[in-house]
């Protein structure tokens, strides 16, 4: 299979219009990009970026943990 084929689907969970009319991925680009427009000023502690960058790590941190022990434990059962 191609890339083209298969990327799309990768993304399908995190394009899923749950944050303001928005998948994740594009709330958390739309906000970086809006931070970057104020770039020398830090974002505000209260800025919704904070909540975007822990909730959308949090889930790359556990399909990657997830994807590794399944990985790992499939390929432990071959040997």
């Amino acid at each position: 299979r191609e890339l083209s084929e298969v990327l799309p689907t990768v993304l399908i969970p995190s394009s899923i219009p749950l944050y303001g009319g928005k998948g994740l991925t594009a709330a958390f680009a739309s906000s970086i990009a809006e931070n970057l427009a104020k770039f020398p000023a830090p974002p505000a502690l209260t800025d919704p970026f904070w909540l975007l960058c822990f909730i959308w790590h949090s889930g790359l941190f556990a399909v990657m943990m997830f994807g590794s022990i399944g990985w790992n434990g499939y390929y432990a059962n071959k040997k």
